[in-house]
């Protein structure tokens, strides 16, 4: 029993002994590569170089989150397909369905593709059914026909929209594939039935979609039990913005293709407009693409050449990284006419070379880099934090290897004394 529990205990210390000596060192540098990483940006030395112009740019301040669509002057051939650049707006909605639209002050022109071989239908103005001015269309899948209906919501499920007494459609087709529909119409914005609804410039109103997988006919029975239909949120709003000028923007990037790794540099962008005119006095971000994303590195405005630039180090960095800049949708007024500029962004590769690590460099990663210019004001008490965090778990670690060995050491040297005693007692005895 005795010699069962010596070598049990021997055997779990020498156990613990190898664990620590094998995983230790391994532990460590998960520790310092973590924290060195985790400081990486925020370490970094960012200096934007903001130039301040006199500008004729007003901002104008719309609400982003509310989908929107403005008054534009392109000709919609209403063919129920949508080709590229037909609309000015488009917005897809969460049921996977995307609507294509514009106005004109006058007329709304709408194209919505769905993923279904069924009615689509659009109601506007109410954040329910009941009230609400509806337009039902599509293409009946057994002859190819069109049919577009103008209707209003009803408070029933058995019965969910009525006919309007009085038509307002003014355009309209629709086309389908073996997966989707299009469906594509022209209403007024002020029909003069009052059972419509009045859209105005500058007014926000209430919309919602629904469409049907399979079922051409809306006024089915079986369409109450509502299987195969998919609605959007009713209470989503739409926002009528008035007359823009539409421009779109061109963004370029200048950079070093190579930077020793460390070595401050400086990333350059121009932004002009679609006529090669500068675009001044606003902001563009400029960032670095990581495994979760563009990671914003910072932001500068352009100057009155339409240039930024932004001052950018990074001790962590090497091999190729790709950095970028973009410019995020912008309206404006310039000499009292409503603009809006276009996103546009660019991204480029930098190969960071490895430098080997003196002496110098070592101690700057391992303990409180006191010189470096990376370490002032909160960062080097973060560096600080980083260091005793480290001491402690380092001395943590080997006071306990320690505390193991003199354990493993001590065993047979107790079993040695007691075996001592155990001899000297029998001699006793038998005196």
């Amino acid at each position: 029993m005795k010699k069962g529990n010596y070598l049990s205990k021997r055997t779990l210390y020498a156990f613990l002994l190898f664990s620590m000596f094998i995983f230790t060192p391994i532990v460590f540098e998960d520790i310092v590569n973590n924290t060195v990483t985790s400081i990486e940006d925020t370490s970094t030395n960012n200096i934007a170089n903001n130039v301040i112009v006199t500008s004729k740019i007003q901002t104008i301040t719309y609400d982003t989150s509310v989908p929107f669509i403005y008054e534009n002057s392109t000709n919609v051939i209403f063919d129920g397909i949508i080709s590229p650049g037909e609309y000015t707006e488009s917005y897809t909605d969460a049921i996977g369905l995307t609507a294509h639209w514009e106005h004109n002050g006058v007329n709304l022109s709408v194209a919505i593709e769905a993923n279904g071989l069924g009615f689509i239908a659009i109601g506007l103005g109410s954040d329910r059914m009941n009230g609400a001015n509806m337009i039902i269309g599509g293409e009946f899948t057994n002859n190819n026909t069109d049919y577009c209906l103008d209707a209003i919501g009803q408070p029933v499920i058995t019965n969910p929209v009525a006919l309007d007494t009085q038509s307002d459609i003014l355009s309209c087709a629709a086309s389908e594939n073996v997966t989707s529909t299009v469906l594509e119409f022209k209403i007024p914005m002020n029909s003069g039935d009052t059972e419509d609804v009045v859209m105005e410039t500058n007014n926000t109103y209430n919309f919602f979609f629904t469409y049907h997988e399979t079922l051409d006919d809306v006024f089915d029975p079986s369409i109450s039990n509502h299987v195969g239909m998919l609605h959007s949120n009713p209470s989503t709003k739409l926002f009528f913005r008035p007359s823009l000028e539409v421009y779109q923007t061109q963004i370029s990037i200048s950079t070093p293709s190579e930077i020793e790794q460390g070595k401050n540099f400086t990333l350059s962008t121009i932004l002009v407009d679609e006529n090669q005119n500068p675009i001044t006095d606003l902001s563009v971000d400029f960032f670095r693409e990581t495994q979760f994303g563009e990671l914003i590195i910072g932001s500068a405005t352009t100057d009155n050449i339409g240039k930024a630039e932004l001052n950018y180090s990074n001790d962590i960095l090497r091999g190729n990284v790709t950095f970028g800049v973009i410019f995020n949708e912008y309206i404006g007024k310039v000499d009292s006419l409503d603009i809006i500029y276009r996103k546009s962004q660019i991204t480029t590769e930098i190969f960071f070379s490895h430098i080997e690590f003196s002496e110098e460099r070592v101690r700057d990663i391992l303990f409180i880099p006191i010189e470096s210019e990376c370490c002032e004001g909160g960062i080097f008490y973060l560096l600080v934090l980083r260091d005793v965090l480290f001491y402690l778990a380092l001395f943590s670690v080997w006071g306990l290897y320690s505390y193991c060995v003199i354990l493993v050491l001590k065993i047979p040297f107790n079993r040695k004394k007691s075996k001592i005693r155990e001899n000297d007692e029998q001699v006793m005895e038998d005196n």
